[in-house]
């Protein structure tokens, strides 16, 4: 499930197990795009434009995670 962030979208207590950051090293596939990965143990990724993004995604993914690495 994919949602719009909103100021509940990461409501109660969860163990961030990552944060990942794209600096750009490798380009961007298009202008605006999320760079910024922040996971929690309870399987939700935050996706964001930059650590101020107001209209970062949130995916529910169902699933438990133990860590993150973006390529």
């Amino acid at each position: 499930m994919v949602q719009r962030a909103t100021e509940d979208a990461f409501t109660g207590q969860a163990e961030i197990i990552g944060l990942e950051w794209y600096k750009g090293q490798e380009g961007y596939s298009e202008p605006g795009c999320p760079v910024l990965a922040i996971c929690l143990r309870t399987g939700q990724l935050q996706l964001m434009k930059d650590e101020l993004d107001d209209t970062c995604l949130v995916l529910k993914t169902g699933m438990q995670a133990s860590n993150i690495k973006c390529p």
